[in-house]
């Protein structure tokens, strides 16, 4: 990765082990300097030899994070849609909320505005998005950080 791309680093490190998912990370900026989580999810992904790394290597996105200043109203809104955060747990507006089923790795993030992310500095901002769940569920969440179901 470093030869593609500059890691972000926090206290002299480059990566991070999660113990509780039993996961490495390393973070960096894309084009548009939005801060991208590269994670290996040693339970879930395939062994896989440190020698090459490729765009092959990739399985999927596990990870996007919905950016808003009304944690608890989108919160709320994915719940009636049945987004549940992880084990059914309320909402907190002060921490990164997990939403979606744990056992397959593939999370919706939902956090407040201006908190700021492993390995950066930047504060996190609201931006407008169009997200598709299961190939069926259709939401956005408009520039005011509130969520509308499409139909």
């Amino acid at each position: 990765m470093q030869q593609r791309v500059p890691l972000l680093i926090e206290d002299g490190k480059d990566e991070i082990f999660f113990e509780n998912i039993n996961a490495h990370s390393v973070y960096f900026y894309d084009v548009d300097e939005n801060v991208v989580e590269l994670i290996a999810r040693h339970d879930v992904n395939p062994n896989k030899s440190l020698e090459r790394f490729t765009v092959n290597d990739i399985l999927d996105i596990g990870e996007m994070n919905v950016t808003t200043p009304d944690v608890a109203g989108v919160g709320a809104k994915f719940t009636e849609l049945g987004v549940f955060r992880r084990y059914h747990q309320p909402i907190n507006v002060d921490f990164l909320n997990f939403l979606g089923a744990p056992e397959d790795g593939t999370h919706l993030l939902l956090g407040r505005e201006d908190r700021t992310w492993l390995f950066s500095p930047k504060p996190a901002i609201t931006s407008p998005l169009v997200l598709e769940l299961d190939g069926k569920l259709h939401a956005r969440l408009d520039v005011d950080g509130v969520l509308h179901h499409e139909k």
